[in-house]
């Protein structure tokens, strides 16, 4: 899109600069910036300019016509949502540009009285407009109010994937090879159609899936009493609205087969159910799409809501034939939680749970339906409805085969801790024994030689590096799910002081791995796990600092350490003697932080020990280190 070449009838605007970068100020990103801004997009690099909205007025007065078009938009709210007008003489808006060109200029309209408020809108150009006055205004799309209306976008997204892209996780397999099937298959049929259950066998369907949110609320599902009535009719009716929406879908979309696990799984079948999940990542690699219910929070809430309104703004002030006609004024779209960071993934309910992760990393498509637009996700495209998806650094590329199969054995590992600890952990499950399984085809893609054996979440020859993980107000889960070891051992905030190396890196060796598994799935949920170590240690008595309360271990009178503990400690545990494996002797790791050490106390059979949490040495205590005497121990951990 060209600009306007018409400005030369006017100067350029003193109060919004007529949104040109070069004269508004620039913000670097930080924890400290603007809040809207790191929320709403996938980077926080901006231009910032705050505006009393009197000189709004005054400037919109004088005929620019992005002020003309913002003082309307402030006008609209300050009717529409209350409290505005008599607010008008201490309200302001921001003015927010992105850095990079893509993302649509945002606006904040903001006022403290005489009630609080902030409000959120972005611009952008409509799709015909040939030219702008304004450079940094980015082309959008309207977003319509029903998103059944938007179908049709689906559907091209999904004809452009299954027609145009060449990405690996994106070409279907070759007719030669058969896709492993799921044991049963929804058919849904047309609208004329029943829908009833349908034993695959060895037949081949272009299915969809569904991923969503059970909740808590009680819904109907397939057991072995209920089966064979359901694979002759299932009623309408007894269907929660999520799965009701999600068949509407799959038939507007032209197909006649639909995956959802609650009821093509026997759900009171422990061996059917193990089986099963080993296979999830199969599942949802071979359907055709799968329907992300992104925004609800359970399965009663539904796919179709209406969105939030979108609005036009007229351009009353047009320079030249070619000036847009109007504004597209919207809320806007919170793109970073779909495809930023993963403790960005708070807004939607369904990016919350455990089990969602490795299903939206598995799927071959994904179409997330979020509370204001659809968006789009493959290993070739990222997009969306409005038109602003600025970033392809989606996770399923993070993971995708292609990426994996280029990594070292070290990046391979590296990517593995990272998808554990920062993407999965803290995700919710229903059944704290899924922690394993709802992970199991991830593990699975992983899987790789150089990385060893995958026991309880980590694999052998990274696992000394694997085994400091740190934890922040942890809690152990109420029944066993892993290893006190093992990060998936705790719920809570999971952080790492250092990147993952192998265990040759290491003063301490890995003498024995072993689990005890719950199912055939090598990858899914244990019974037992034990680790045997060779390794630097010594004794340490826990204790508490005498100015702050903080929890150390006292080595003698020079030498101290910081402890984390894995979970709040009771207060008669300090004075008592611990177990401190010092797993790369008395250096630090390759990013220089600490010096830490494995904080262990005696199991109940008083012969192995279990993990209570990690130690760091003090930098005091870094220069009388000759004091502290390592023995080399054999150390049972459970």
């Amino acid at each position: 899109m060209s600009t306007s070449g018409s400005n030369r009838t006017r100067k350029s605007c003193s109060t919004c600069h007529d949104l040109d970068r070069s004269k508004i100020q620039y913000w670097k990103g930080g924890p400290s910036r603007h809040r809207m801004f790191k929320r709403y997009f996938q980077h926080s690099d901006y231009h910032s300019l705050n505006v009393p909205i009197r000189d709004l007025k005054w400037s919109a007065s004088r005929s620019c016509p992005f002020c003309v078009v913002a003082f309307d938009v402030f006008r609209w709210v300050s009717r529409t949502k209350g409290n505005g007008s008599k607010a008008a003489h201490n309200a302001t808006i921001e003015i927010c540009i992105p850095f990079k060109p893509g993302p649509p200029v945002v606006l904040t309209y903001s006022w403290a009285y005489p009630v609080p408020r902030v409000y959120d809108f972005q611009l952008s150009l409509p799709e015909l407009a040939q030219c702008s006055p304004w450079s940094t205004l980015t082309v959008g799309t309207q977003i319509p109010k029903d998103p059944r209306q938007s179908f049709f976008r689906a559907a091209v997204w999904l004809q452009r994937c299954l027609s145009e892209h060449r990405t690996i996780d994106c070409v279907p397999a070759e007719p030669t090879e058969k896709p492993l099937m799921p044991t049963r298959l929804l058919f849904v049929g047309s609208g004329l159609h029943q829908v009833r259950l349908v034993e695959c066998g060895s037949n081949q369907m272009n299915y969809f899936a569904l991923s969503y949110c059970w909740g808590g609320t009680p819904h109907i599902s397939t057991t072995k009493a209920n089966c064979e009535r359901m694979l002759h009719n299932i009623s309408w009716k007894s269907l929660p609205k999520t799965c009701r929406d999600a068949i509407e879908l799959t038939r507007a979309m032209g197909y006649r087969w639909l995956w959802i696990d609650s009821l093509c799984i026997l759900q009171d079948d422990r061996d059917e159910f193990h089986e099963e999940t080993s296979r999830m990542g199969d599942i949802y690699r071979n359907a055709v799409l799968t329907i992300a219910a992104a925004n609800a929070s359970h399965v009663g809430f539904g796919i179709f809501h209406e969105r939030p309104e979108t609005r036009t703004f007229r351009n009353r002030l047009r320079y030249g034939d070619n000036s847009p006609s109007h504004v597209i004024v919207r809320e806007p779209s919170v793109h970073s939680n779909l495809f930023a960071s993963p403790r960005s993934e708070e807004e939607w309910p369904l990016l919350k749970r455990a089990w969602c992760l490795q299903e939206r990393l598995m799927s071959t498509r994904v179409l997330h339906f979020t509370a204001g637009e659809l968006a789009w996700e493959c290993c070739t495209l990222a997009a969306c409805e409005c038109g602003h998806m600025d970033s392809l650094a989606t996770p399923k590329l993070r993971y995708d085969r292609a990426r994996l199969s280029k990594m070292t054995p070290d990046e391979r590992a590296q990517a593995w801790d990272d998808l554990a600890l920062q993407s999965y952990q803290n995700r919710s499950l229903t059944k704290e024994s899924d922690r394993f399984p709802a992970l199991s085809s991830m593990a699975h893609l992983f899987q790789d030689e150089a990385l060893g054996t995958y026991v309880a979440g980590i694999w052998s020859n990274y696992a000394l590096s694997m085994l400091l993980w740190e934890v922040k107000a942890g809690k152990k889960a109420d029944r066993y799910v892993a290893p006190s070891w093992s990060w998936a051992s705790v719920q809570g905030r999971l952080i790492r002081n250092d990147r993952i190396v192998h265990n040759r890196d290491f003063e301490a060796s890995v003498d024995h791995m072993k689990n005890t598994l719950s199912s055939k799935d090598p990858y899914g949920a244990i019974k037992a796990a034990s680790l045997e170590i060779s390794t630097p240690a010594c004794d340490g008595v826990l204790s508490t600092s005498g100015h702050h309360g903080d929890a150390m271990i006292l080595f003698n009178e020079n030498v101290r350490a910081f402890f984390v503990s894995d979970t709040k400690l009771a207060s008669g545990v300090f004075g008592s003697q611990v177990k401190c494996a010092f797993l790369r002797g008395l250096k630090m790791g390759s990013d220089g932080k600490y010096i830490e050490a494995l904080v262990l106390s005696f199991a109940s059979d008083l012969k192995s020990y279990q993990r209570i949490g990690i130690a760091h040495l003090t930098k005091h205590s870094l220069s009388h280190l000759g004091s502290i005497h390592l023995d080399r121990e054999t150390l049972n951990i459970l």
